[in-house]
């Protein structure tokens, strides 16, 4: 297993192979991926905040 981050991360970069949060998902019935977005805090962006997602629908990729 990866040396851990200390905001939950792993620092190999392969956080949705983690042995730790694969088993909790078995056993729940869920995915890596909805392990790591079920956790209350994203290392990302709240999608329940309304800056961010207003901030996040304005975005838009160059072209």
């Amino acid at each position: 297993m990866g040396r851990r981050c200390p905001a939950g991360g792993r620092k190999d970069g392969d956080l949705l192979t983690d042995p730790l949060l694969a088993e909790i998902g078995k056993e729940y019935g869920k995915s890596v991926a909805q392990v790591v977005l079920r956790t209350g805090s994203s290392l990302f962006f709240d999608h329940h905040d309304t800056e961010i997602v207003t901030w996040l629908a304005k975005r838009r990729l160059d072209a």
